[in-house]
């Protein structure tokens, strides 16, 4: 099993946008490929932490790895990129609550 982690903060005056474009379009094509596994919007907190976690769990991790790779994922990023600043993307093996909240 292999988990992907995604954060970023949300542009200011595009919450509206980033909402209906994260849950028309993102998450459902993510949803091809894993299941959503973590979904985090923080309303406060430090300027260091992103606003935006989302976590994606695979039993496929090729498939997985190359999907990000495939230009569906480019689309799907350069999309997201016009509603969001400080993007970044992790793989992670070290599942240790699945199911469960994890960075």
């Amino acid at each position: 099993m292999i988990k992907l982690l995604m954060s970023w903060n949300i542009a200011e005056g595009r919450e509206q946008a980033h909402l209906e474009y994260v849950t028309s379009e993102f998450v459902p094509a993510l949803m091809k490929h894993g299941a959503i596994s973590d979904a985090w919007l923080s309303l406060g907190g430090t300027p260091e932490a992103p606003e935006m976690i989302l976590g994606i769990t695979s039993d496929e991790e090729i498939e997985l790895r190359s999907f990000m790779q495939s230009n569906e994922w480019q689309e799907l990023s350069a999309k997201l990129s016009r509603h969001v600043a400080d993007f970044r993307y992790w793989f992670t093996n070290k599942i240790q609550n699945p199911g469960g909240f994890q960075m």
